[in-house]
Order: structure tokens, then sequence, then C-alpha cells
């Protein structure tokens, strides 16, 4: 590989992670405002439990690496956090 390439590769890289994370974000906004605010993380763990809350959220269509990933982000960031918004 000639290192137009290896740059080009890397620049692509770089631009999917930042966009995953910032479609992650915006999608967590959402379901924040929806669910009415933060929850505990053994609340947001039971929301995610229920298929009628996934579809209230929008999220019932997403994989489950997807949706795991957004409980991940929203647990790290729930209530009882030190760390404890939804950062806009």
């Amino acid at each position: 590989m000639n290192k137009r390439t290896i740059v080009s590769l890397v620049a692509a890289t770089l631009l999917a992670t930042q966009l995953v994370g910032a479609d992650l974000g915006a999608l967590a906004q959402g379901v924040y405002a929806k669910a009415g605010g933060n929850k505990t993380e053994a609340q947001w763990s039971r929301y995610f439990s229920k298929p009628d809350k996934l579809a209230a959220f929008g999220i019932d269509g997403l994989s489950e690496a997807d949706r795991s990933a957004l409980l991940k982000y929203l647990n790290e960031r729930s209530a009882d956090k030190d760390q404890s918004t939804v950062p806009k």
C-alpha cells in the first residue's frame, strides 16, 4: 500500500468512529427525553428488558449489539453514577 492509501484508511476509520459516537449520543438524548429524564442503572436495565418500552423509545429496530451499546452508554451516565447526565 502506498502512503496515500494508508492515510485515507486511517482518516476513514477515525471519521467512522466519531460518527458512531455522535449517533449514539444523539440516540441517547432521545431515549433520555422520552424516558422523562435520567434513571438509575437498575431502571435503565428494566426499561431495556421490556419490548413495549423499546418500541416507545423507538429503539426496538436496533440490533442487539446497538441496544447493548446504548444501554452501556446510559448506564455509565445513570443517576446513581458520578457522571449522572447524558451529555448534549
